[in-house]
């Protein structure tokens, strides 16, 4: 699923790919103000609605629920830091690899992306021949494995 959010003009900057489990709509929650992003689901998709009354129960009644929605909002700003750090001084192949770590992170074995090249390219904001030469180069200074929707890296 891509979460990003639409321009005045149409365009659709997206700023993050989710996978099971991964959470959004946080920001609104505590903020107040409006949703901020759209998800857009490329295939099936499940969602869990958690309203704001059943939010603050399960936060009242558990910990772990206030540590998992605060380690959600700092992975998003961490990596919003990132995005503008590597925007100014990083070229495609790098500012992708250090997408591709983040990703690879959140995800269940630390080393693997699930994600289309088309979902990167808007990522990153690069166009997908961009976006497939940046990948090219990590695979040829031995960094990264593709196969087919699915990125491993290799260190």
């Amino acid at each position: 699923m891509l979460v990003g959010r639409y321009a005045e003009d149409g365009g659709f900057t997206a700023f993050a790919v989710l996978g099971p489990g991964d959470l959004f709509g946080e920001l609104a929650f505590f903020t107040g103000v409006p949703r901020q992003v759209d998800a857009l689901a490329s295939g099936a998709a499940r969602l869990v609605a958690i309203d704001r009354p059943l939010l603050r129960r399960l936060m009242a009644a558990d910990i772990g629920w206030a540590e998992l929605l605060l380690r959600s909002l700092g992975r998003q700003l961490a990596g919003a830091l990132d995005i503008i750090d590597a925007e100014r001084r990083l070229g495609s192949a790098d500012r992708l690899l250090r997408l591709l770590r983040m990703m690879a992170a959140d995800g269940p074995d630390g080393a693997s992306v699930r994600a289309t090249q088309q979902q990167l390219a808007d990522l990153l904001g690069v166009s997908r021949v961009t976006l497939g030469a940046a990948l090219r180069e990590l695979a040829a200074r031995g960094l990264i494995e593709t196969g087919y929707g699915r990125i491993r890296l290799r260190e």
